[in-house]
């Protein structure tokens, strides 16, 4: 076995200091190797994921040699077993805590890589998909280094991953909702229903853009620039109209009415012609007009036609009723607004109908009910008038005749 000459392992320091020293130009020639060979190599691929991979691990494996470095280091200086078992925990420890960190980095880098390859539609993979599976996996490579640190410190993970079984039923049982609004994010992801700068309109009638879809909740910016935020588990139970599938275009319809007297043919030309002067008008398919009904007051029409994104869709909205209504009046083509035929009731002409006419004398006994004549009713306090003023007109004549 090769031993270092017993000057150089006379004092312990020194003995330290050269293991040190060797493990740092170790460092020094792995990242040379790497630089001048492997990252040459790295640089001649396609992609840049694996110069940016490479980058990225130089720094911690120099650190992880090191550590390694610092832990053999210190068997010369002949410490007590207590105190080499807790340098060892701690070195460990920063051990464990710098994989953990550059494994972080790789999940960015690789999720970084994907999620622009999904943007430019490159790849099958759902952007939205490559954030959610970043963040599982940045949570399970920090559980997995905090259970592998509590095992280095000599921490009973078994008991503690079974107590953590229980604890995470009764967590289940209490984030019940939670839980279920994150796997509405998963299930809306998956599907890819709702991705992040899709038009939808939700069950509850508000239109907007996605905004962003997370674990809990999607955020919809309407078009007033407010943000809407809908917890995942209810969009996934609900009815939502994605207005840009399967693709942005969409159908705009025109309602308008003119007189009648007009010829229909030759209302539906001249608006099918000012329709195809629209510049944002699709030809295929070719606009259409329907002749709906003959309404109360017009006769109405609906012309229908395709633009080729949803944002020009208001645009061309207001256009065609423009020129519409322009044709309309340059052809001296009425527009009618709402009319009503009023009869005018004299009442001294036509009398009102009255029940006791003989032509109803059949039905005035039905139900029972007695019918009292106009001339013959009184009101009430005139009854009452009229029977004081009898009575004093008896009493009257009784007192003349005595």
């Amino acid at each position: 076995m090769f031993e270092l000459p017993a000057i150089l392992t006379f004092n312990k320091y020194l003995h330290s200091a050269i293991i040190l020293v060797v493990f740092y130009l170790v460092t020094r020639f792995i990242l040379w190797v790497i630089e001048r060979y492997i990252m040459a190599l790295a640089r001649k691929t396609k992609t840049d994921i694996d110069d940016r991979l490479l980058a990225k691990m130089n720094g911690p494996l120099s650190m992880l040699i090191l550590l390694g470095g610092i832990r053999l280091a210190m068997l010369p200086l002949q410490f007590t077993d207590e105190v080499i078992s807790i340098m060892s925990e701690i070195i460990f420890s920063i051990m464990i805590g710098v994989v953990v960190f550059t494994v972080l980095g790789i999940i960015d880098i690789i999720a970084d890589h994907f999620g622009k390859k999904a943007h430019a539609g490159d790849s099958k993979i759902d952007e939205q998909l490559v954030m959610l599976s970043k963040r599982f996996g940045k949570l399970i490579a920090v559980i997995a280094g905090f259970l592998f640190i509590l095992s280095v410190w000599k921490v009973e993970v078994g008991p503690f991953l079974a107590s953590l079984g229980i604890a995470g039923l009764a967590v289940a049982f209490a984030l019940q909702e939670t839980l279920g609004n994150i796997f509405g994010g998963i299930s809306l992801i998956l599907d890819r229903s709702v991705k992040v700068g899709d038009i939808i309109k939700i069950e509850s009638g508000e239109i907007g853009t996605v905004f962003d879809v997370g674990l809990r909740a999607t955020r919809i910016k309407t078009f007033d620039n407010e943000i809407i935020i809908v917890p995942n588990g209810k969009m996934a139970n609900s009815q939502i109209q994605n207005l840009v599938l399967p693709d942005p275009s969409i159908r705009v319809t025109v309602d308008f009415g003119v007189q009648y007297g007009a010829d229909p043919e030759f209302i539906k030309a001249l608006a099918v012609d000012e329709v195809q002067k629209i510049k944002c008008v699709m030809p295929e398919p070719a606009p259409w007009i329907l002749f709906k009904e003959m309404g109360d007051n017009a006769l109405l029409f609906s012309i229908k036609f395709w633009v080729d994104d949803l944002s020009k869709k208001w645009e061309a909205h207001q256009e065609a009723m423009t020129r519409i209504y322009r044709r309309l009046y340059k052809e001296d083509i009425g527009i009618p607004f709402p009319q009503r035929t009023v009869w005018m009731h004299n009442a001294g002409k036509a009398p009102n109908s009255s029940p006791f006419e003989k032509k109803y004398a059949q039905f005035q006994n039905k139900y029972n009910v007695t019918l009292v004549k106009k001339e013959d009713q009184k009101n009430p306090e005139q009854q009452d008038t009229t029977k004081v003023q009898e009575n004093a007109e008896k009493e009257a004549a009784k007192r003349k005749k005595e």
